[in-house]
């Protein structure tokens, strides 16, 4: 019994792990866009 509820738990927590990937993914992308067009590499912050 204990070795299905922690298959279970893994499973779950595999499966909330993907999701937030995915919107942590969608959230960072555009900012990371938004710095590199923002802060060109040749310009530096002194």
């Amino acid at each position: 019994m204990r070795t299905i509820v922690i298959r279970m738990d893994e499973s779950y927590f595999r499966c909330l792990y993907k999701r937030f990937h995915r919107v942590f993914v969608l959230w960072t992308r555009p900012i990371e866009e938004f710095w590199e067009n923002e802060w060109h590499p040749n310009q530096l912050i002194e």
